[in-house]
């Protein structure tokens, strides 16, 4: 497995890693016309200016990482910066925005080598801590939880007419870049 920045055509096998790991992942917990009604198309275009934004030197402070399987194939992506949330800002200084991994993939430490890269990422650039929102109830707690994520907050989420709760997890990113 190889774990390294996105760069332009990436953006193909992002998207099928967003949407087949959301139709994984949030079955039964986010409104299936939801799931359903996501576009590969879509997201294929919302990652290609994605990409094209992302500075490769780090400089904007945001980063995009991939996870390439032994053919080549994405299976997993990451993506963090600057902390967005701003009751959150002065204790957690980054955020971890997204990180997606096709089923298939999981149980083989690409979740983790791919938090570990964006953590020593983040903390070259000046970050010491990392927070990450979370829906209660996708199975992802737990592994947030190994890397260290305690709780700090929370909030609902409308999605597809649906109020979901949303838990916010924080920790230390020398916690993350110690590959617990």
């Amino acid at each position: 497995m190889l774990i390294r920045q996105a760069v332009k055509g990436d953006e193909t096998g992002i998207a099928r890693v967003h949407i087949d790991s959301w139709k994984e992942t949030y079955k039964g917990i986010i409104p299936d016309i939801v799931l359903e009604n996501r576009s590969y198309e879509e997201k294929e275009q919302m990652w290609k200016g994605a990409i094209g934004s992302l500075k490769m030197d780090g400089s904007n402070n945001r980063f995009i990482l991939v996870a390439e399987d032994d053919h080549g194939r994405i299976t997993g992506f990451a993506t963090g910066g600057k902390n967005r949330s701003e009751d959150f800002q002065e204790s957690f200084d980054a955020e971890l925005y997204a990180i997606y991994i096709l089923q298939s993939a999981q149980g083989r430490g690409t979740g983790r080598m791919l938090t570990a890269e964006l953590s020593r990422l983040l903390y070259e650039k000046g970050f010491e801590s990392i927070m990450v929102w979370v829906l209660k109830d996708n199975p992802a707690v737990r592994f947030y939880a190994r890397l260290g994520g305690r709780p700090i907050g929370k909030r609902t989420e409308e999605i597809g007419g649906v109020e979901l709760e949303e838990m916010a997890l924080g920790w230390e990113l020398e916690e993350t870049m110690a590959g617990k």
